[in-house]
């Protein structure tokens, strides 16, 4: 089982069409791919919920979601349903949303890696 648009618009408050959110989702499972040694371990369910926080993530900071980039729905008692903003992350990358933050924390820190940029030496001739 992977991460469902449900999934997304459950943590987001989304109200996109499934079709709009899926790519999302398949970005977030090849962002995963890249950390999969890591990540190998964790339990199905686990994995799932990690792919279902960096797509929203990733929907968040795109244009097409931007709108629900900022609110966040509960339903309290199964009575009342409440949207609040969420305050924005004060990260960068993955670290800039909170979806974002909660997705590096549940891989242990492996995905706020992923942005750096490894560094690498040139020389032109020699001594």
């Amino acid at each position: 089982m992977t991460a469902t648009a449900s999934d997304v618009k459950d943590i987001t408050g989304s109200t996109l069409d499934d079709a709009v959110i899926e790519p999302f989702i398949s970005a977030a499972n090849c962002i995963l791919l890249r950390i999969d040694e890591v990540i190998v371990d964790m339990a199905t369910g686990c994995r799932d919920h990690l792919e279902a926080y960096l797509a929203a993530h990733l929907l968040t900071i795109s244009n097409v979601g931007g709108s629900s980039a900022l609110v966040a729905k509960e339903s309290l008692r199964g009575k009342y349903s409440v949207e609040y903003l969420m305050p924005k992350g004060t990260g960068t990358g993955v670290l800039g949303t909170p979806h974002g933050q909660t997705a590096n924390a549940m891989s242990g820190g492996y995905l706020a890696g992923l942005d750096n940029t490894p560094i690498s030496f040139n020389s032109i001739g020699s001594l």
